[in-house]
C-alpha cells in the first residue's frame, strides 16, 4: 500500500499537490486530480484513506505520565475510550505553557474529534483559536471564567475532612504544605486554606514538577523543625503525593517517626501508602468517577446530543483514615 510521497514521487507530483487532490480538490486541476486518485485508488490509498477518516481519535492532555496519580487517570480514560470506540492520542506537558500550547496547535491540524485537559495554562480563552471548535473538558483543574465542561474533585470538601480530622484528634497547629501558586490546583487550594486563618500556617513551595516538590518538602520540614517547639505544629497536610512522599524521606532522614513525632494527612492516594509503616491518612480523590464523568460529556459533546452551555462537576474525594494522625 503506497502513501502520499510514494504517490507523489509515482507522479513526479509533491506531497502537497497530492493530498490536496484528495482531500481539496477545487486547489488543483481536474486532470491532476483525475490522475492522482487513480493512482491512489490501484495502490490501495483511497481505502485506508476512508478507513483513517471514519476512525474517531481523543486527545488526552496531562501534565506528566511519572505521577501515578495523572496516569491512573489515562489508563482508565483509555479503557472507556476503547469502549467506546474511540482512539486516544496522549501528551504531557510537564506543566510548561509553551509545551501545552504547541500541543493543541499539533492536535488542531490532526483529525482529533474531541480533547480532555488537565490545564497548565491559567486562561483557555487564549488557546480557543487552537481549538477550531473541537470539544474540550477540563478534568482535575477548573479555570476562571471557562467556556469548557470541567469535571474537578471537590478540593472545599477535601480540605475539611483533613481539617476536621485533625481537630478532633486534637491538633491545633497544623501546617499545610504546598507547591508553586503558579499551577492552579495549589492556588485553588491556598485560597480555601485562607478561610481556617491563623489555625492553619502555611508553607508553600516554589515548585511545579514532581521531582521539585519531592525535594521542596524536605526544605519545607526543614522550615517546621525550625520552629520552637511550643508553637511548631503537630501535624501536616501535604497538597499532594509528591509533597507526601518528600515528607515521608525527610522525616525518616532526621531520625523522626510518623504518628509518634508528627502526624500526616496526605491530599491524594496513592497505592503504596496503604501498605506504609505507619499506613498514611488519606484524602482520596475519585479517579474512576471523574474519569468516567469527563469521557461521558465528550462523548456526549462530540456527537452533538449536547449543546447546552458549559457545565461543572464537583466530584466530592472521602478521607481514608489509617493511621498517621495521633490523637492527642
Amino acid at each position: 500500500m503506497a502513501n502520499i510521497s510514494q504517490i507523489a514521487q509515482m507522479l513526479n507530483l509533491s506531497p502537497s499537490t497530492v493530498s490536496r487532490a484528495i482531500k481539496k480538490p477545487h486547489l488543483v486541476s481536474p486532470k491532476t486530480r483525475k490522475k492522482v486518485l487513480a493512482l491512489a485508488d490501484e495502490t490501495g490509498y483511497l481505502e485506508d484513506h476512508d478507513l483513517q477518516e471514519k476512525r474517531k481519535y481523543i486527545g488526552i492532555l496531562v501534565p506528566t505520565i511519572s505521577n501515578s496519580y495523572f496516569s491512573s487517570l489515562v489508563n482508565i480514560i483509555q479503557k472507556y475510550a476503547y469502549a467506546n470506540d474511540l482512539i486516544p492520542v496522549i501528551a504531557a506537558t510537564d506543566e510548561q505553557i509553551a509545551i501545552e500550547k504547541n500541543i493543541l496547535q499539533q492536535w488542531a491540524t490532526l483529525n482529533i474529534s474531541g480533547i480532555l485537559a488537565i490545564p497548565t495554562h491559567r486562561n483557555y480563552n487564549d488557546l480557543l483559536p487552537l481549538l477550531n471548535n473541537k470539544p474540550l473538558i477540563l478534568i482535575d483543574r477548573d479555570l476562571e471564567n471557562s467556556p469548557f465542561d470541567c469535571v474537578c474533585t471537590n478540593n472545599v470538601i477535601g480540605l475539611d475532612l483533613a481539617y476536621k480530622h485533625l481537630k478532633e484528634n486534637g491538633h491545633n497547629k497544623i501546617a499545610f504544605i504546598t507547591g508553586s501558586h503558579y499551577v492552579n490546583p495549589f492556588l485553588d487550594q491556598l485560597k480555601i486554606i485562607e478561610k481556617y486563618g491563623n489555625s492553619i500556617q502555611t508553607i508553600e513551595i516554589n515548585a511545579i514538577s514532581c521531582e521539585e516538590l519531592y525535594l521542596g518538602a524536605f526544605e519545607a520540614f526543614n522550615q517546621i523543625l525550625a520552629i520552637d517547639k511550643s508553637k511548631r505544629p503537630t501535624a501536616i497536610i501535604a497538597a499532594c503525593d509528591s509533597i507526601t512522599s518528600g515528607l515521608l524521606y525527610a522525616i525518616n532522614q532526621k531520625n523522626l517517626k510518623i504518628y509518634e513525632d508528627i502526624s500526616l494527612i496526605s491530599y491524594g492516594d496513592i497505592d503504596w501508602m496503604s501498605f506504609y509503616t505507619p499506613s498514611i491518612t488519606t484524602i482520596r480523590k475519585s479517579k474512576r468517577q471523574i474519569s468516567q464523568k469527563a469521557i461521558s460529556l465528550l462523548i456526549d459533546r462530540i456527537n452533538g446530543e449536547n449543546k447546552d452551555g458549559p457545565k461543572h462537576f464537583y466530584i466530592n474525594p472521602n478521607l481514608r483514615i489509617r493511621n498517621s494522625v495521633k490523637k492527642l
